[in-house]
């Protein structure tokens, strides 16, 4: 359900991938950033647990939209398996490094430094991936609220 109306919409209002990347990655700081406070079961639950999973997701959904958008049509299966062969790969890489990351870290700052990996991820999208964060122009927008007005 996510993917397809939070994403798709979100995708819409925001101007593309670019910014909901940006924006989930914001989020993903945020929420790490507040689980390193003094928080209470239910808040981390209700509120943390439910944001996180749609930080992650969005980072998930718009990176792969990306990636499909930036391949040529003739050599997408290639480029997907490739991408798949990646995915699992950090999949076995992320455990080991996180290992190495969290072996010398007290348990209660450990949000902290997933929330600076999260914060480098941002700034590092930000400065070498701005041409995929494009504000929508007025015209689009004017152009969209005129559509919803004659719906």
């Amino acid at each position: 359900i996510c993917q397809v109306w939070v994403v798709g919409f979100l995708v819409k209002k925001c101007g593309g991938e670019g910014w909901v990347i940006y924006l989930g990655g914001l989020g993903l700081v945020l929420a790490n950033f507040l689980e390193a406070l003094d928080i209470t079961l239910n808040m981390y639950l209700v509120a943390l647990l439910p944001s996180k999973i749609l930080a992650s997701t969005l980072l998930t959904v718009s990176l792969q939209s990306l990636f499909t958008k930036a391949i040529p049509a003739k050599e997408a299966g290639s480029a997907l398996g490739t991408l798949n062969v990646l995915s699992s790969g950090v999949g076995v890489i992320a455990p080991l490094y996180g290992g190495k990351v969290f072996g010398g870290v007290d348990l209660q700052y450990r949000s902290l430094v997933i929330g600076a990996h999260y914060l480098i991820f941002v700034i590092m999208w930000y400065t070498l991936c701005s041409r995929y964060i494009q504000a929508p122009s007025i015209e689009s927008m004017e152009a969209e609220s005129s559509k919803k007005k004659v719906e």
